[in-house]
C-alpha cells in the first residue's frame, strides 16, 4: 500500500473552510500518479508504448470533510484488473488514523493516438502489487438517468481547463458539476457521497451543456453525453 501525507492548503478550501471536492480529486490524482510511478508503470513508461492511463469512474463516501491546515494521509492500492478495467482504492485518514473518506476508482489504458481501450499486462511489473480488503467500497456501477433533465448552464473548454493529455482535466469536471447549484444551496447542504462516470473526453473549444435532475448532473457536448454524476447531500448543520 502506497501512502502520502498532505497539509490542507488555503487554495484548496471552499468558503466554509473545508477541502474542495475538486481539490480532493487533485490529491488522489497526484497520489495515484506517484503510486504507479513507484510501481514502474507511470505515464512516461506507457507513453513510450503509445498508451495513456485514464480515469473512468469514481465513487466517494465522505464521513467527514478535512478542513484548512488539517494533516491527512492518503493510502492507495490497486485491485486485480478486470479485462479493460484497473480498480484502485483510496483511504483518507486524519493524523489520529480516523478514516475520513473512502474512494473507489476505475482506470483504463487507452491508445494515445486512437483513444481506444487497450489491454496491457501489468504482471510483468514486480512492484505492481494488488490488494483486496473487506471494508473497501464496491466498484461504482453504471449510472443511468431515467427522468427528464433540466438545462442549467454551459461552459466552453479553454486552454487552462486542459492537461498534458490535451483534454479537460478530471478535476475541472468536478467544479463544473458542483456549479449547477449556487452558494446558497451549499450553505444548507454538504456532499456526503459523490460518483462520476466519464464517458468521453472533452477537448479545447468543446461547449459542455450541463443539466441536472434531483441528485444527478449530466454534461453533454452536442448530443453526446460526456459525463454523468450522482451526488448525495446532508444538512450542513448536522455535518
Amino acid at each position: 500500500m502506497f501512502r502520502k501525507k498532505y497539509i490542507i492548503q488555503s487554495i484548496d478550501i471552499d468558503e466554509f473552510g473545508l477541502l474542495k471536492l475538486s481539490a480532493l480529486f487533485k490529491y488522489i490524482q497526484l497520489v495515484a500518479g506517484d503510486a504507479i510511478e513507484d510501481s514502474g508503470i507511470g505515464q512516461k513508461v506507457l507513453l513510450q508504448k503509445g498508451l495513456l492511463w485514464v480515469l473512468t469512474r469514481v465513487g466517494i463516501q465522505i464521513n467527514k470533510w478535512p478542513k484548512w491546515q488539517d494533516e491527512i494521509c492518503i493510502s492507495t492500492y490497486p485491485n486485480d484488473n478486470k479485462k479493460f478495467i484497473y480498480p484502485r482504492h483510496f483511504v483518507i485518514s486524519d493524523k489520529e488514523g480516523n478514516v475520513l473518506i473512502k474512494i473507489v476508482s476505475t482506470w483504463a489504458i487507452i491508445d494515445s493516438f486512437t483513444r481506444r481501450l487497450s489491454i496491457f499486462d501489468l504482471s510483468q511489473f514486480n512492484d505492481f502489487i494488488t490488494e483486496s480488503h473487506d471494508d473497501e467500497l464496491p466498484l461504482p456501477e453504471k449510472l443511468f438517468i431515467k427522468d427528464d433533465i433540466i438545462p442549467v448552464y454551459s461552459h466552453t473548454v479553454r486552454y487552462t481547463d486542459c492537461d498534458t493529455n490535451k483534454h479537460l482535466n478530471n478535476t475541472r469536471y468536478i467544479d463544473l458539476i458542483l456549479d449547477v447549484n449556487s452558494s446558497s444551496f451549499y450553505k444548507e447542504n454538504i456532499v456526503t457521497y459523490f460518483q462520476i462516470q466519464y464517458e468521453f473526453e472533452c477537448r479545447e473549444f468543446d461547449e459542455i451543456h450541463l443539466y441536472k435532475n434531483n441528485n444527478y448532473v449530466v454534461g453533454k457536448v452536442g448530443d453526446k453525453t460526456s459525463f454523468v454524476a450522482y451526488i448525495e447531500y446532508k444538512d450542513r448543520k448536522n455535518g
